[in-house]
């Protein structure tokens, strides 16, 4: 995996942090702009998965509030409730499925990948990115571009409906060496 930056590469004209990275990732086309339901239902997982990336932020949080407690009897109720809430999330995600890994271009707004079938520029694609730390990333993106590589194509993708805490994962992953 390298970390590199890009700049003016195939009509791209923004500058932005760039990683090659091979990572579990899955696409299904959609055909209009998709919600997380959609996209869930189109990449064969439990709707569940949509909430992944924010039930896994606020536990977080939640365990860094509930460190700051002074009172050991709050702290201990809380932290049983915050292992109750993992175990449900556990439950409910369980059936989570790991796509296969291919060769990724992420970077903190898009990825890159190669793939036999020919997309249109502008379709709506529904998105299954796990990253190494586990985090199951399940958003919407937009073709920008798709051009023919021998008996390939190379896809270029925005990501949409990507929430804030899955954003910064991304970010910190695009951005990490």
């Amino acid at each position: 995996m390298t970390t590199d930056m890009i700049t003016d590469v195939d009509n791209d004209r923004r500058t932005s942090l760039r990683r090659h990275d091979t990572l579990p990732f899955a696409w299904c086309q959609c055909d209009a702009e998709p919600n997380l339901t959609d996209i869930c239902r189109g990449l064969g997982l439990p709707v569940a998965g949509a909430s992944n990336s924010r039930l896994t932020d606020l536990e977080l949080e939640a365990g860094q509030a509930i460190g700051g407690i002074r009172d050991a009897a709050v702290a201990g109720a809380l932290t049983l409730m915050n292992r109750r809430i993992s175990l449900l999330q556990d439950a409910l995600l369980g059936n989570l499925t790991i796509p296969d890994s291919i060769s990724l271009d992420l970077s903190a707004e898009g990825l890159g990948f190669r793939t036999h079938a020919a997309l249109e520029s502008g379709a709506w694609l529904g998105i299954h990115l796990v990253l190494p730390d586990g985090s199951h990333l399940i958003c919407g993106g937009r073709v920008n571009h798709c051009q023919s590589d021998e008996d390939e194509y190379i896809v270029g993708v925005s990501l949409t409906q990507l929430d804030e805490a899955a954003a910064r994962r991304l970010t910190r992953h695009v951005i990490s060496k």
